[in-house]
């Protein structure tokens, strides 16, 4: 009897040993969406950028006052799309990306598919004015403006990518090596001037896409503020 007992015993305590194994969860998952643009408060349509020029920081309010943040990144339009959140109370931000950080607090429900834009002040502007291609070879111009004029601009780079994605993160080293260097230049002359890349040798019977940037000496992000997308034939 007493050995009956004992493997019954034996069998009871492997049982709660594998449960606790296996870890058997009954929490849902999360599937709720926070989705948005980050707008250019200058220009009105969303700000040009790259794959994480930016991020989304996500504070849920609803269990602390002090909880710890979760972030996630933007999509290269300036969009942003989080579709595995759990339902709660959230305080939300945008930062680390090349604009005045916001500094209002923003507390909202998130519940089903929830949508907020932000809009942000970037630091500078920058506009291809003129692109060329001859043979294997491509001349872009452009110019930087700013209309809060925060900080000293630090320099401007030329990307180039055979993908339309672009970017001080997404670009073919081999092509995107220049850099102009402008921490010595006073803004104001830098905002008026034009400025160029000439890139050669490229691959032929290929298409790539370019992009000009430049990036101020702000204390958080020095990220890039970007142009628009290009795309060139190469014969």
């Amino acid at each position: 009897m007493k050995g009956i007992i004992k493997f019954a015993v034996c069998l009871l305590i492997a049982a709660v040993n594998y449960s606790c194994l296996t870890g058997i969860d009954d929490y849902q998952m999360p599937n709720e969406t926070l989705k948005g643009v980050v707008i250019d408060k200058y220009t009105g349509q969303p700000m040009l950028t790259e794959t994480g020029g930016y991020r989304i920081k996500l504070e849920e309010l609803s269990w602390s006052s002090t909880p710890t943040p979760e972030y996630f990144g933007n999509k290269q339009d300036g969009t942003f799309f989080n579709s595995k959140i759990f339902k709660g109370h959230y305080r939300i931000n945008v930062e680390n990306g090349p604009f005045i950080p916001l500094t209002d607090t923003i507390e909202m429900d998130i519940k089903g598919v929830t949508e907020h834009n932000f809009e942000v002040e970037p630091y500078l502007h920058l506009n291809i004015t003129d692109l060329q291609v001859v043979d294997t070879t491509f001349t872009v111009k452009f110019n930087i403006t700013s209309e809060n004029n925060m900080y000293q601009v630090l320099d401007a780079r030329v990307f180039v990518n055979n993908t339309s994605f672009v970017g001080s993160g997404a670009n073919i080293a081999d092509y995107s090596v220049q850099k102009i260097d402008l921490s010595t230049t006073m803004n104001e002359l830098i905002y008026a001037n034009e400025y160029s890349f000439k890139v050669s040798e490229l691959k032929r019977g290929r298409t790539f896409y370019i992009r000009v940037g430049a990036r101020v000496d702000d204390p958080i992000a020095k990220k890039y503020n970007l142009s628009e997308i290009k795309e060139i034939q190469i014969p």
